[in-house]
């Protein structure tokens, strides 16, 4: 059975991180033109929306609209002398704009076709 996903995902290291707006920081799984993955310590609603800022290496960024379509509990992670929960959280992008779009394109250049998932 084939990958039903419309775009391919790429997975990402450290070509960028993110952070939802008036959050938290959040780890980047993969991305593509389509949506994203990503784990956080926060659970977040299924269908609602959420600004994502994302930042490039080089200080670049932008923070699109997603929606979130998956939740998942993963377990708990050791912070600063805390336990978390950690949360794998599937976006899909809404409305991109042109520069959006852009800014993705350039992002999923500079990690390489060679990093497809």
């Amino acid at each position: 059975m084939g990958d039903k996903r419309l775009f391919p995902r790429y997975r990402v290291s450290s070509e960028c991180k993110g952070k939802l707006v008036l959050a938290q920081d959040i780890k980047i799984i993969n991305i593509s033109m389509g949506g994203m993955l990503i784990q956080c310590s926060r659970r977040l609603n299924i269908n609602n929306r959420y600004c994502v800022q994302i930042l490039a290496k080089d200080g670049t960024g932008i923070t699109p609209d997603c929606i979130v379509q998956r939740d998942f509990f993963k377990g708990t992670v050791e912070h600063k002398d805390k336990t978390l929960p950690l949360y794998e959280v599937a976006f899909q992008f809404v409305e991109l704009s042109n520069d959006e779009k852009a800014f993705i394109k350039r992002l999923l250049t500079d990690i390489g076709q060679n990093e497809k998932t």
